[in-house]
């Protein structure tokens, strides 16, 4: 939730996506959970937290003030249930060890805190992920796909050491990552306005953002690409939400460094991960590194296309 100061007072900077939040909510008190339920916890948690510095940022009335009280607190009484199921060891979504305990973290500000039986196991894999990060890797003067969930380290660094990160106004075309370097900043930043300004023209339904802006070639070339080389029709077995890629292979593989690739990546199909701190193997990382693989040394790629 992004405010901005008008004549002395704050005023949030896009209405329309507290709107869309505030009506997006379902009776049972959550959020969509879109494939899995780590899309339901994401949402909820980051709504629910929009929910809570509305109350206590922006100037409302007593009557709005205890409707807002009570889609708290039906949000925290649905989640409890869920988080209490939740199979940690079992959740495959790319930096969620870090973004649920950044989500917990603020929320605490706020006085609401979750419990549940795999917190525990949630907050050892958060730590043994930022064991290796440090603020240097974000304030240097290179890209890093980091800068693509600056929401993770909220409390963690300072947003004004990652000004010269913005290209176009975005942090790594992302809103989200965006919207909370505008928000942690200490001066505004206009062009970071303009271009979630540019976003929230463009998304539809009304109020909603993407997790990503522009995505015309994030979302497929890759894919596409080992397709052809490899000339086989395995896109037709591909869902759609595989097509969303990280984009570390790409930094790689642009610096021409395939002994990187193999030195990481030789190691049975079924633990191929496509970053360094990639917890979670799946299928379609190995069909980003053969082109790769094809470059360095044909036998091996054909063996491992052999084994699939």
């Amino acid at each position: 939730m992004i405010v901005k100061p008008v004549n002395g007072e704050p005023k949030l900077l896009f209405p329309e996506c507290f709107t869309f939040i505030v009506e997006n909510q379902e009776e049972c008190g959550i959020w969509s959970s879109y494939a899995s339920p780590i899309d339901g916890i994401l949402n909820s948690l980051a709504s629910l937290l929009s929910l809570s510095k509305y109350m206590r940022t922006i100037p409302i009335s007593e009557k709005e003030g205890g409707r807002l009280r009570l889609r708290i607190e039906n949000a925290k009484s649905a989640l409890f249930p869920i988080f209490q199921k939740w199979d940690v060891a079992a959740t495959v979504h790319v930096g969620f060890e870090i973004l649920v305990p950044a989500l917990l973290e603020q929320l605490e500000q706020y006085e609401v805190v979750f419990d549940f039986p795999q917190k525990n196991y949630l907050m050892t894999l958060n730590a043994k992920k930022m064991k290796k990060f440090s603020p240097s890797l974000l304030y240097a003067n290179k890209q890093t796909t980091l800068l693509h969930s600056l929401e993770a380290f909220v409390g963690k660094i300072e947003f004004d050491r990652v000004r010269h990160q913005l290209i176009n106004g975005s942090m790594f075309g992302s809103p989200s990552s965006t919207a909370a370097y505008l928000i942690h900043c200490s001066e505004w930043d206009e062009t970071a306005e303009a271009y979630l300004m540019l976003v929230f023209e463009k998304a539809t339904p009304r109020g909603g953002m993407p997790s990503a802006y522009p995505t015309t070639v994030f979302e497929s070339s890759w894919v596409r690409k080992s397709n052809h080389l490899l000339s086989i029709n395995i896109l037709t077995y591909l869902r759609p939400c595989q097509l969303c890629l990280p984009m570390g292979l790409l930094w790689i593989y642009s610096k021409g460094r395939p002994s990187m690739i193999l030195q990481t990546f030789y190691r049975p199909l079924s633990q191929v991960r496509t970053v360094l701190l990639d917890f979670h193997p799946a299928f379609w990382k190995t069909l980003m590194i053969l082109p790769c693989l094809f470059w360095h040394c044909s036998k091996l790629a054909v063996a491992l296309v052999y084994r699939i």
